[in-house]
């Protein structure tokens, strides 16, 4: 996807030609990029109150689908937990998977899934949000010159 700010639209002087200057947003851009800005939004009232809104909130169209060539195992898990309605996405670069699970039933299932892969290399680990957050602590050096 890319902008194609080359081309533009006037029917004012060159001097004003500037203010003019619009880019072309392609149709792929607006199917894509958009909404995935707008699941940023979404994403974060899911996350805050609305934890039903997660499998909608993560899905991702601009960046998982083309990396899904390279990592084919990554794809195929990730689209097994949707289907059963667990908000899962690539983490990182991949290929780790993230699970957004609302509740302790949902780790169970997702967990379940991914041990009934027989031969597979895949590891769950149910972790815990951290609700504290990063801390800072001040040392306090005493001088002793």
């Amino acid at each position: 996807m890319r902008l194609d700010s080359q081309r533009f639209s006037t029917t004012t002087p060159p001097s004003n030609r500037a203010s003019t200057v619009k880019p072309v947003c392609s149709l792929a851009v607006r199917v894509t990029v958009l909404p995935s800005f707008l699941r940023v939004a979404l994403l974060i009232a899911a996350l805050i109150q609305s934890p039903e809104l997660l499998l909608a909130a993560t899905e991702d169209k601009l960046h998982q689908s083309y990396r899904a060539a390279a990592m084919p195992e990554t794809e195929s898990l990730i689209l097994e937990l949707r289907s059963h309605g667990l908000p899962a996405v690539v983490s990182g670069a991949g290929p780790s998977i993230l699970v957004l699970c609302s509740d302790p039933a949902q780790r169970l299932v997702a967990a379940e899934l991914i041990a009934a892969r027989s031969g597979s290399p895949w590891q769950s680990l149910l972790l815990a949000v951290d609700f504290k957050g990063a801390t800072v602590t001040v040392l306090r050096v005493e001088n002793s010159a």
